[in-house]
């Protein structure tokens, strides 16, 4: 039955996917990689190419409009094979961040002039990777420790600040709270499930926070940096029912959304980041307990919350002024964040058929907590039907909850693997690089059948999270 949908979908992309743009490569070139990335409602592609006769490197690049008109820009050189880890746009310029080894590159793209501009500079390393719309933070420390740099690339130029943590503050707050980096949470598009990890690090307003979830106490913690005065700080969020399972969070708007399980309960709880005040506070067996999925009472809900490696998720999508929370149960076992845009780092630099493979493999053998970029799940897996756990209710702008739940919201949802997965099991396709806008799926790769790179598009299903939610 599996193989027969695999094959429905293929069908589906073969009769509704249409080739936007095709070019060749010289003799003298090779592929080695792709990129794609979605700039608001435009897209942009990159082939990564190999001149075989000098041993350089050149970045093909290509830009897509809306209504998918095409604009093609400078190639840009270089000595080294460039490895494409982010990108934004100000304005009419166009910025792509290649980090490899000890190098880091700034291409500008200026979209009206169609030229770019490279700056190159020396880069130890990037541990996370944090990309705006108008900008990008990258963070880079030897161990996560006390000692550790933030850098913001933007119009204005490359600006890196050393942060040191006095320790005795670090220690009076969070004795344990650098044992476990930080995973990168985006902040582009809208996952469904969230994090599963302990730590997360995100950027708001100025400002480079770190998380921590500490099950066992009940308390959050949060290490607060201002990238513009370098000032450190540190704020408790008390989260403490009885004998608690698990606690997560997620923080959204200056406001940390909290989820913690008890023996036959969750509660649902906010804090104000920079004060640590509380906020509201909702309980699964009373507020929240008629947006439970049809069927499943309160105590079954906890129950599976803390059974094994299982584990709450909380998300939180905007929809205008209001609040979309979504809540799952994951399998920490199999369960991965996925970051589309790590997610679409990892297709690029791999053969996306052997990587499937492998990492099909993975999921069954390798037990996994969170994200992890050593077995990173691929960008697609088996199709599956949504979550039987989850459920959305929506809060406005000052957390009360709303009986309507026909809300648009800001970053759709769309099943990436009902799209994706027929691309990539395509035997004809390699180097796959995607990106999605609100309306249509596009990607770019190598068909070996015409020897020609394609970029190709697909119209998608605007689905958004209110399919979950259900009336109060």
């Amino acid at each position: 039955m599996k193989k027969f949908y695999l094959f429905l979908l293929f069908i589906s992309v073969s009769m509704f996917a249409s080739d936007i743009h095709k070019f060749k490569l010289n003799d003298n070139q090779k592929l080695e990689s792709t990129y794609s990335g979605t700039i608001n409602q435009s897209t942009f592609h990159c082939a990564i190419i190999k001149n075989k006769d000098n041993g350089n490197y050149e970045i093909i690049t290509y830009y897509l409009n809306e209504l998918q008109q095409t604009v093609k820009l400078d190639n840009t050189s270089f000595s080294f094979e460039p490895s494409i880890i982010a990108h934004h746009k100000y304005g009419d310029t166009l910025t792509v961040i290649s980090h490899k080894k000890d190098n880091l590159s700034v291409i500008r793209y200026n979209l009206k002039s169609k030229t770019a501009n490279v700056e190159t500079i020396e880069f130890d390393n990037v541990r996370n990777t944090l990309s705006l719309a108008d900008k990008t933070i990258l963070i880079s420390y030897k161990h996560f420790r006390k000692d550790f740099s933030i850098t913001e690339i933007s119009n204005a130029g490359i600006h890196t600040i050393d942060i040191s943590v006095n320790e005795n503050l670090a220690n009076r707050y969070a004795p344990n709270f650098f044992l476990e980096a930080p995973v990168a949470i985006t902040s582009l598009e809208f996952i469904e499930n969230g994090p599963a990890t302990v730590s997360k690090c995100y950027y708001t307003g100025n400002h480079y926070i770190v998380t921590k979830d500490n099950k066992y106490s009940g308390k959050i913690t949060a290490m607060i940096v201002d990238i513009k005065s370098g000032n450190v700080d540190f704020v408790n969020y008390m989260n403490k029912p009885h004998k608690q399972k698990n606690i997560t969070s997620f923080l959204s708007n200056g406001i940390l959304f909290t989820l913690a399980g008890t023996k036959d309960n969750l509660i649902f709880k906010t804090f104000d980041l920079f004060t640590g005040e509380e906020g509201v506070f909702m309980e699964l067996s009373n507020e929240l307990s008629s947006f439970l999925p049809e069927g499943i009472t309160t105590e079954e809900y906890a129950k599976e919350a803390k059974r094994g490696l299982m584990k709450p998720t909380l998300t939180v999508n905007k929809a205008g002024s209001n609040y979309a929370i979504r809540i799952d149960i994951v399998d920490t076992q199999s369960y991965q964040y996925d970051n589309y845009w790590f997610h679409n780092w990892m297709w690029n630099q791999n053969n996306n058929e052997l990587m499937y493979n492998t990492q099909q493999s993975m999921r069954s053998s390798v037990p996994k907590f969170g994200p992890n970029p050593v077995y990173y799940d691929s960008f697609i897996t088996n199709y599956k039907e949504d979550s039987k756990y989850a459920f959305t209710f929506f809060l406005d702008k000052n957390l009360t909850i709303l009986k309507e739940t026909n809300l648009q919201t800001d970053y759709i949802n769309p099943n990436k693997d009902k799209y994706l997965t027929p691309i990539f099991k395509n035997k004809s396709y390699k180097d796959i690089a995607p990106a999605l806008t609100n309306t249509e799926l596009r990607y770019i790769c190598f068909d070996k059948k015409t020897g020609e790179i394609v970029i190709a598009g697909e119209k998608i299903e605007n689905t958004t999270t209110t399919n979950e939610a259900k009336s109060k």
